[in-house]
């Protein structure tokens, strides 16, 4: 994601807002460890940030009515009412922009330098408002058609609701690109993983509770933690990996440390694609199965199928593998990676693609 963002800019002096909470405490460079407590601080305040914009509801709404609402839903077992804050829209409407731009950018154009990384930025912040706008939108009309939660429907609150949305899609979209510059990791990855993590505890205290009133075993609760842990470790030695090629130094190396004729090895990504090709899968699987159900018809085999879990699997690995394929060669072409060989006698670039498209896949459907 961090492709979005200017690399030569990151280099000029913090100001504004950010600025503040990067420079942190005086001393040290890049590289040394104040440096690197700087950027974790930042990271971390900027998370709360986060975590403390879901406590901003939308404006013009009951709040009363919400919460009676959430728990009618929660008595009959029915899907509960989602997060109503600023920040509803989360960082989707950025990471979708993100990927139809990346993939645009793949087919139509090449990468040249900061320049046109820089205009493929301003690409994806114009469409993440397009998209915001659209999905904002749809959650204000929704909540219209819900009896007793608007205060005052009407023009106003549409306008209120699809602004207040696009303005909290944005802000966390340049607050991904803070984390990225200033802080440690990949910003939007980062938001993206910290909703997921917060309903960690809420989960395990649902699994627990479950376990208390004998509907689940706890011999099932911890197996399924187990689980979960080899899943990681499996997850985080494979991102640790590395293709190492070896490379052969000529003389120009002379007076560098090495003799003239040395041979080093050039280290690759297993998985070089990161987590793009499952971002796009998860964009376009749900207009694909809507349109599959919508040609066929419920009536329809095929369309029975795919409105179904399984179906939704089969499908979303499907492109996960097309995705995966596509955006792996194309990071691996030799002409688009002169300065990276990626071609070996041992170890061919298609069985190279073939590995980390199964790993991406496997990782995705499997849990």
């Amino acid at each position: 994601m961090s492709a979005v963002i200017d690399e030569d800019g990151t280099g000029m002096p913090r100001r504004g807002i950010a600025g503040g909470f990067a420079d942190g405490p005086p001393g040290g460079g890049p590289g040394d460890r104040a440096d690197l407590w700087r950027r974790l601080l930042f990271t971390l305040g900027a998370l709360v940030v986060y975590r403390g914009g879901h406590y901003l509801p939308v404006p013009g709404l009951d709040l009363a009515a919400i919460e009676r609402l959430r728990h009618i839903s929660f008595l009959a077992g029915g899907m509960s009412i989602p997060d109503l804050s600023i920040f509803s829209l989360g960082i989707m409407p950025y990471i979708s922009a993100f990927i139809i731009v990346h993939l645009a950018s793949r087919i139509f154009l090449r990468l040249g330098g900061s320049t046109e990384r820089a205009r493929l930025g301003m690409l994806v912040r114009i469409l993440t408002i397009v998209l915001a706008g659209f999905e904002a939108t749809g959650v204000a009309v929704d909540l219209e058609s819900i009896a007793g939660v608007v205060v005052v429907p009407g023009p106003l609150f549409m306008l209120m609701t699809v602004v207040g949305l696009v303005a909290g899609a944005l802000f966390l979209m340049w607050l991904a690109e803070q984390i990225t510059a200033h802080g440690i990791g990949d910003g939007v990855l980062l938001i993206l993983a910290c909703s997921v993590v917060g309903l960690l505890p809420f989960n395990l205290s649902h699994a627990f509770e479950a376990v208390k009133m004998g509907d689940v075993e706890i011999t099932s609760v911890f197996g399924a933690l187990l689980m979960v842990a080899a899943f990681l470790a499996f997850v985080v030695f494979m991102e640790r990996s590395e293709r190492r090629i070896p490379l052969y130094d000529p003389g120009y190396e002379i007076g560098q440390g090495r003799p003239p004729g040395s041979h080093r090895n050039a280290p690759l990504r297993i998985n070089p694609a990161g987590v793009l090709p499952a971002l796009a899968a998860a964009i376009f699987v749900a207009p694909l199965l809507q349109s599959i159900v919508a040609i066929g018809g419920l009536e329809q085999p095929a369309a029975r199928y795919f409105s179904g879990g399984r179906g939704f699997d089969l499908l979303y690995g499907a492109l996960i593998v097309v995705f995966a394929a596509y955006l792996n060669f194309a990071i691996l072409e030799p002409r688009a990676a002169a300065k990276r060989p990626t071609e070996s006698r041992a170890f061919p670039r298609w069985l190279h693609v073939a590995v980390a498209t199964c790993y991406v896949a496997a990782v995705c459907v499997l849990p």
